[in-house]
């Protein structure tokens, strides 16, 4: 039944006397209020890592014990608040549908007065960010169709000793394709040495360095002027067909598809338990192809907290999923694993996200930034942005992509003699431009491909 004619026939029955229900199919747990303000109902939900696993109040106390619960999201529903947990209370009237640990859809108006929800949000953002953040694009303003960065990123080594002889490759030029186009792009490198440009295995444009004489610093200097142009949504682009988990590939695409179907390796325990939590979002979305990407992208966003220094680049995706915490290129490794155990294709993208519109995780803006690319089928590949819970905007920026950061790192290098102690200085700003004077992104095209 849709969940606005289960709202009505409660409606119905609460017009003949009180009503506080709850329901459930033992899938969905649907719970509704009193119109006429007979009692109360309250919820809470409870992320992970847990303090404690029992709600108390008034001399009960209920347990939940059980050993898989430190990694469990809890969804609560009383008619009176217990313990200390932030909750909330239902308005007379309100029907609140939830499904593993998520509230899905709730009858209650938002702040234009609507019952249903903005525009590509999800129905439980309301619900889930107690805060009042909601994991839709802030800066995609309606009807605009392109956005002029630029972006400066330096990088400064510098050396306890001369280093007498070294190798890097760099990854710092943006792409340009049907979305994106580099108007310009220019790379200092100091001391100035002879460059080797090519494509790497990925399609990456790469730049090697060969330094065989000595230096006690390396400042790499990149500067790009790029028109970002608006890009379909994922449910637009896959609305032509039903797409189900788990995923089936002929065997020449899970040939060509291997290197991004991999999940990294852990312990057969810790796969386990990220398959698990994994396959109860693919079922809270009816195992939904989209429904789910969509849903794992803002879960991380809502559920995991964005703590600057809070990992290292051995940082585990299981260890990111038991602390709840981390910084972009955390979340994209633990959506790339969570993804692959689904048998979707992943991949890692690193490059630049305009923060200077209302993005919650400010923070990244002080290097490169780091999200997830998945391949649908008859759709292609598909950024997702779980730092921010969106999909990839006129504010994102794509550089390189590969199987993890390790292929699509900015910077990296072998020493093979001198250096000592290293110390790394990267600063990285994104500026928009006016770019109400350049010709639309169909001409640029056109012009690029005559060039």
């Amino acid at each position: 039944m849709p969940p606005e004619s289960l709202h009505a026939w409660f409606r119905e029955l609460n017009a003949d006397g009180q009503l506080n229900a709850i329901l459930t199919d033992g899938v969905d747990v649907a719970v509704y209020h009193d119109a006429h303000r007979t009692g109360e109902l309250f919820w809470t939900r409870r992320i992970p890592p847990h303090g404690r696993t029992d709600f108390a109040a008034a001399g009960l106390v209920i347990s939940h014990d059980a050993p898989e619960d430190p990694n469990r999201t809890l969804l609560a529903f009383a008619s009176t608040p217990m313990s200390l947990d932030p909750w909330q209370a239902l308005t007379p009237g309100e029907l609140v549908i939830a499904r593993r640990g998520s509230i899905r859809w709730s009858s209650a108006p938002t702040e234009a007065g609507s019952p249903s929800e903005p525009p590509g949000t999800s129905p439980n953002d309301r619900v889930a960010l107690a805060d009042g953040r909601v994991a839709s694009d802030p800066t995609d303003a309606p009807g605009e169709t392109q956005r002029l960065l630029r972006v400066v990123h330096d990088t400064r080594y510098e050396y306890e000793q001369p280093v007498e002889r070294s190798s890097h490759r760099l990854l710092l030029r943006p792409l340009s394709d049907r979305t994106q186009q580099v108007l310009d792009h220019r790379l200092v490198v100091e001391p100035d040495v002879p460059r080797i440009a090519y494509e790497d295995v990925f399609g990456n444009a790469a730049l090697g360095l060969e330094i065989d004489e000595p230096f006690d610093r390396l400042s790499i200097r990149s500067e790009a002027t790029i028109l970002v142009s608006a890009a379909p949504s994922l449910e637009s682009r896959a609305g032509r067909q039903p797409l189900s988990l788990p995923m089936s590939w002929m065997p020449w695409q899970r040939q060509m598809l291997s290197a991004y179907l991999l999940p990294p390796e852990l312990p057969e325990s810790q796969l386990r338990e990220l398959t698990s939590f994994a396959t109860a979002l693919s079922e809270r979305n009816d195992r939904d192809l989209v429904a789910t990407l969509l849903d794992l992208n803002r879960t991380l966003f809502r559920d995991f907290e964005y703590v600057s220094g809070s990992t290292t680049h051995a940082t585990t995706p299981f260890e990111v999923y038991e602390s709840r915490r981390g910084v972009c290129q955390d979340f994209a490794n633990l959506m790339i694993c969570l993804a692959r155990l689904l048998q979707v294709p992943a991949r890692y993208r690193m490059g630049y996200v305009h923060t200077g519109a209302d993005y919650v995780n400010t923070a990244q803006s002080d290097a490169s930034h780091a999200w997830v690319e998945t391949y649908v089928p008859q759709v292609g590949w598909q950024g997702l942005d779980p730092t921010n819970g969106v999909q990839i905007g006129l504010d994102h920026v794509r550089v390189a992509c590969g199987r993890n950061y390790r292929d699509a790192t900015p910077t990296s290098g072998t020493i093979y003699r001198g250096g000592g102690t290293e110390t790394l200085a990267i600063d990285v700003r994104v500026e928009r431009l006016d770019a109400s004077a350049l010709p639309d992104a169909s001409a640029l095209a056109q012009a690029g491909d005559s060039a």
